[in-house]
């Protein structure tokens, strides 16, 4: 996912969302289908949960898109919040040096 470094990838949460809303179910309905509580979903649906293995795997199945794309999504977000999180301390960090 090549997204502008200033700007935080989209939530998984959200493309599920769109997915949800074309297909005209409510957040019970999809919650039903993938096995996981209303809460659960709609954890995942406000960015309050982070998509795991499992929930990847579900949502594969659920979508037709593939489990790589929701852990990608999903590790894309965590790796930008990651990066905001650490800042500076991040760049004060020694490489080791490469061998030539």
């Amino acid at each position: 996912m090549l997204v502008p470094k200033n700007r935080k990838p989209t939530l998984p949460g959200e493309f599920l969302r769109e997915i949800i809303e074309a297909n005209r179910l409510t957040q019970g309905q999809a919650a039903q289908r993938l096995q996981v509580s209303r809460s659960f979903l709609n954890a995942i649906l406000q960015g309050a949960s982070h998509v795991t293995p499992q929930m990847a795997l579900r949502l594969a199945k659920f979508t037709g898109l593939d489990e790589s794309f929701w852990l990608n999504a999903q590790q894309a977000v965590s790796l930008w919040e990651a990066k905001k999180t650490l800042g500076k301390k991040l760049e004060e960090i020694t490489p080791l040096a490469t061998a030539v």
